[in-house]
């Protein structure tokens, strides 16, 4: 690839124009629009995303400017929903009336439409846009560029908006995934890395979008505590990293079962491993169990109508 220069929105576009990706974009249609449970092809969107993103992220020094430009974006709009999220809490918490069981949940989306600035404009990108966007398998963007919505319960108000998009830990620059040394002055927020690594999205997809869409809910009767909240998010995380674990299997010394790939690091793997490890040991706490059973967590997780 290197007299590819991706700077050059036609040269991006033609290797947009892959065989191969173009095939599975194809079948993605086919499988969201047609008769069956499409959200059983979820494996079409992880490939497709892994196509792209091998490809372009090998010259990434050339997606720079729009990198650094959507992220710039993705925090306008952000600041612009916690702005609005807290004055409409405002004006709530003074209706005394409401009582103490009232939630507000705040979610930022890209423009429900084909980003304008992206190089490849062909006739089928706004229902390809519509399919890949779908939360029915693009299950971590249920709630939008964020892994988990602002919530703003009547006893807790404290999560700054630096908090909110992960600027308030060193270093300030979510670049996991990307070159290090390329993106280190970039500050790129925790909600640029979770359309990156933890959506279906590829990261052409996104980095196009200078629009969002805000939604701001606020309910009566219904007011999940934090560790309802934090046990509904580390479930979909755990099940979404379940499913990034590549398919042949080893087993180590100590009996572990690791699944190998020759595209996946294994340190990557045991990374992966680590991380679904924490994620059950916090919902074996918050279910009350001492050894792990799949099927009592998320009958624990029903009754409590966090899944």
């Amino acid at each position: 690839m290197k007299d590819i220069n991706l700077g050059d929105k036609t040269v991006l576009a033609d290797l947009l124009r892959d065989e191969d990706i173009q095939l599975t974009e194809r079948m993605i249609l086919q499988a969201f629009e047609g008769p069956g449970d499409y959200t059983k092809a979820q494996h079409l969107l992880e490939l497709r995303k892994e196509m792209i993103n091998r490809r372009v992220l090998a010259r990434q020094e050339e997606l720079l400017p729009d990198i650094i430009a959507f992220n710039d974006a993705l925090r306008d709009a952000l600041r612009e929903m916690y702005d609005r999220a807290h004055r409409i809490w405002d004006d709530v918490a003074e209706k005394k009336y409401y009582g103490d069981e009232v939630q507000l949940t705040a979610m930022c989306f890209l423009d429900s439409h084909y980003p304008k600035l992206h190089p490849l404009q062909d006739e089928d990108r706004e229902d390809l846009w519509a399919a890949i966007s779908d939360y029915g398998w693009n299950k971590l963007y249920e709630w939008g560029c964020t892994l988990t919505p602002l919530y703003l319960p009547s006893t807790r108000r404290d999560e700054s908006f630096e908090s909110l998009i992960g600027m308030d830990c060193p270093p300030p620059n979510w670049n996991e995934g990307l070159d290090r040394e390329l993106t280190r002055d970039l500050h790129l927020t925790s909600a640029f890395h979770h359309l990156f690594d933890h959506t279906q999205f590829a990261i052409t997809d996104f980095i196009y979008v200078r629009s969002f869409e805000t939604e701001i809910k606020v309910e009566f009767g219904k007011n999940l505590t934090r560790d309802e909240q934090l046990a509904k998010t580390l479930y979909h995380r755990m099940l979404e990293l379940e499913k990034k674990i590549p398919c042949s299997s080893v087993t180590l010394e100590d009996g572990t079962v690791i699944h190998v790939d020759s595209l996946m690091p294994l340190h990557e793997i045991f990374t992966m491993r680590n991380e679904i490890q924490a994620c059950r040991n916090a919902l074996l706490h918050y279910c009350h169990l001492d050894t792990w059973d799949m099927e009592k967590v998320e009958d624990t997780l029903k009754n409590d109508g966090l899944i």
